[in-house]
């Protein structure tokens, strides 16, 4: 592998003059080239020469480069398109360099809506490609080495790591102010909840799926870059990078709704999403934290709390009754069949007659119901009489759209008036067997 460079201009310092120096040095002459979108530590253009199409990036690190190559030997197929890294090696003494052959198409974020619309299957069609490709390393969890090689024995370990590895250091992020404790320490908590209830599965996830790192030309997908975040774990982890940045890209918001209609019949479909969106918030909130961004900062802590909040926290006291078994939930769901079609209720209401029970419990208890189940989910509101979140933020207009067709009517607010719609029958006291 290529030693690290160390030393010299920073990569906002190299110029493209100084890149097509480079380049006229290393063919004799200077090729045609054009420019092409940058990542944030990157300097990239596209040269062509001899007839064929390169893409030039130099970066302060070789890591990503030999990564990129590892995969694209092991996991690049004719149904899963990965630019071949011709070469690697270094730039100056601060750089290493990267040349790839460029593959068609522009970005998914570069596209219109119309056509991301069109193409929301087929980028699923990659997502489920990428977690089926065998694994040329029989064990290991997390971000793998150029090698191919993960450090963590478990998935729950590797996600845990983002608040306990050595190498995070939170407290000095909150004893500088740069972090509020009292804000994030919830969220942190609930976030190591929710680990232990996730499955220890290891497929292929790319890390960073969507957005700037899928190509599409016409109605085909003719590539997917930038592997240097790839790792071994659940590959639902690509499905919640797209919920997490919906606010914030349109092409995320897109493809999360196509996520969602495909895949919420999924095992523990909302947990696992909510746990991983998570990992996305806390990921970027600490790396961010270390650089000078207070913009993106604030909407990361504002993001990673409505995704903390959109749905409850794991209480000890529901371990075990995951996967809908268990008299919490049973009780939970008899009281819910209850409610007539065209009447509602609230989580409260519902947490009454359950002992032991809260209003969030009950979310959680019906947030995990597939599409198929008899339990009219769609009958329970919050305390306001509105619809709250589903799976981070989403699938409220699919509520409100089954109570409308009960005949359920929302105001101008988007509430439902608990004097005309509210249902006053009496709640079930006995326990399920």
């Amino acid at each position: 592998m290529t030693s690290e460079p160390s030393g010299g201009p920073s990569s906002a310092e190299l110029t493209t003059e100084a890149l097509l120096r480079f380049l006229s040095r290393k063919l004799g002459a200077s090729p045609a080239w054009a420019p092409v979108s940058e990542g944030m530590e990157s300097r990239v253009l596209a040269y062509t020469w001899d007839q064929e199409e390169f893409i030039l990036r130099v970066h302060p690190k070789s890591f990503g480069f030999h990564k990129d190559r590892f995969c694209y030997q092991h996991f690049a197929a004719p149904g899963l398109p990965i630019p071949e890294i011709v070469e690697v090696g270094t730039f100056d003494t601060a750089h290493a360099y990267s040349l790839s052959r460029k593959l068609p198409g522009v970005t998914l974020q570069d596209s219109p809506a119309s056509v991301l619309r069109q193409l929301a299957p087929r980028v699923s069609g990659i997502r489920k490609r990428i977690a089926s490709s065998p694994l040329p390393v029989q064990e290991g969890f997390g971000r793998f080495d150029a090698q191919g090689c993960a450090e963590y024995a478990s998935w729950k370990a590797f996600l845990q790591s983002t608040v306990h590895s050595k190498e995070r250091d939170w407290e000095r992020l909150f004893s500088q102010k740069i972090l509020d404790f009292q804000t994030l320490q919830p969220v942190l908590q609930h976030f190591l909840e929710l680990t232990g209830e996730c499955p220890e599965v290891r497929e292929l996830v790319h890390g960073d799926f969507g957005s700037n790192n899928v190509l599409t030309e016409g109605e085909r997908i003719t590539g997917v870059l930038d592997w240097d975040c790839a790792l071994y774990g659940d590959s639902l982890l690509d499905v919640a990078g797209s919920f997490f940045w919906s606010p914030w890209l349109e092409c995320m918001q897109i493809q999360a709704e196509h996520f969602e209609r495909e895949l919420q019949n999924e095992p523990q479909f909302s947990l696992r999403l909510q746990c991983y969106q998570l990992w996305c918030g806390l990921e970027e909130l600490y790396e961010n934290a270390q650089a000078d961004n207070p913009a993106l900062l604030t909407w990361l802590v504002n993001r990673t709390l409505e995704v903390h909040e959109a749905g409850p926290p794991v209480s000890p006291s529901l371990r075990g009754f995951h996967g809908r078994s268990g008299p919490v939930y049973e009780q939970v769901y008899q009281q819910v069949r209850q409610i007539p079609r065209g009447r509602v209720s609230t989580y409260g209401r519902i947490a009454q007659a359950v002992p032991g029970c809260t209003a969030r419990m009950v979310g959680y208890a019906l947030s995990g119901l597939p599409e198929s189940s008899d339990v009219p989910w769609q009958r329970v509101l919050n305390a306001q009489g509105k619809i709250s979140p589903r799976n981070g933020g989403h699938g409220g207009l699919h509520q409100q759209q089954l109570l409308e067709a009960e005949g359920v009517r929302f105001d101008a607010n988007h509430r439902v008036r608990w004097s005309e719609f509210g249902w006053e029958g009496e709640i079930c006291t006995e326990q399920a067997p």
